[in-house]
């Protein structure tokens, strides 16, 4: 290192200094740009982080005069170097304060959106599964349709129920996404027509919007991938109707499902739809 251009000299006691005080602010950089890094993923208060870029960009400025300073001015930069020093690491502790507080209000802003869409998750399967109350609108072509839609709707079922066993916000995403899946594959058979189909479908994706927007956030806040929060749960690269991510007994279900979908469409059979009063027959 050069002092006004003379190199320092080993054992020097203005090196030893000039060491002393560049490790000083060198420490407070390291704390506060950690925390405010920290701070920033979280998403936290603008003018903290502000104030500590600020500060940043002071003990930056006292490094660089501390190296170029001579003997004299050395000598006396002790008390600035322990003020900025001092100012720093109260920000540093600001910041981590902050960042700490933001992630609890996101832990609990996720908590609460995993356990509402559990909530609509838990009240469709009683509604749908056990309660049968859009069994009364559905109307198939023919008895292979009907059998392949209770092979889609029962294999569903299995992967919601061992979803929600998972007890994560990422197990509940996936038993909304199957839900609503579910949903709509009885719409396309006539459950549309009730009168509950309609605000069950539009509550169950507002709770689905909700849970994946927070989920989003936690997962970028951790550097992360999104989870996948469309309709299908498969995912997006797979064929409709492909059961990756399923358990083998549900592929396996799904994938009878899927050749007599197959028959179907070569005999030219589509499901049935007409308009007016639900049928009275049995399902």
């Amino acid at each position: 290192m050069t002092v006004e251009g003379r190199p320092a000299k080993p054992g020097d006691p203005e090196a030893s200094l000039r060491e002393n005080l560049a490790a000083q602010v060198s420490a407070a950089q390291s704390e506060l740009s950690a925390n405010l890094i920290e701070l920033r993923s979280q998403g936290g208060d603008p003018a903290l982080i502000g104030q500590a870029d600020a500060q940043l960009g002071a003990l930056l400025a006292l490094k660089s005069q501390i190296e170029r300073a001579g003997s004299g001015a050395l000598a006396t930069m002790g008390t600035r170097v322990a003020a900025c020093v001092a100012t720093a690491t109260t920000l540093a502790q600001h910041a981590q304060a902050a960042s700490s507080g933001v992630a609890a209000r996101a832990a609990t802003e996720l908590g609460s959106a995993s356990e509402a869409a559990r909530a609509k998750v838990t009240s469709f399967v009683t509604d749908f599964y056990e309660r049968k109350i859009f069994d009364p609108y559905l109307e198939f072509s023919s008895e292979a349709e009907k059998e392949a839609y209770r092979e889609r709707e029962a294999a569903r079922r299995k992967a919601i129920e061992e979803a929600q066993a998972l007890r994560t916000p990422q197990g509940d995403l996936r038993a909304a996404n199957l839900a609503i899946e579910q949903l709509e594959d009885a719409g396309t058979h006539g459950a549309d027509r009730s009168p509950e189909y309609g605000s069950m479908l539009n509550g169950m994706k507002q709770s689905r919007q909700s849970l994946a927007a927070q989920l989003q956030q936690h997962s970028q806040s951790r550097g992360e991938p999104a989870p996948h929060s469309e309709a299908d749960p498969i995912g997006a690269d797979a064929p409709k109707g492909s059961a990756v991510g399923f358990p083998p007994d549900v592929i396996a279900a799904l994938g009878r499902v899927q050749v007599a979908e197959a028959l179907h469409a070569d005999h030219g059979l589509a499901p049935s739809r007409s308009p007016g009063p639900a049928p009275t027959r049995a399902i």
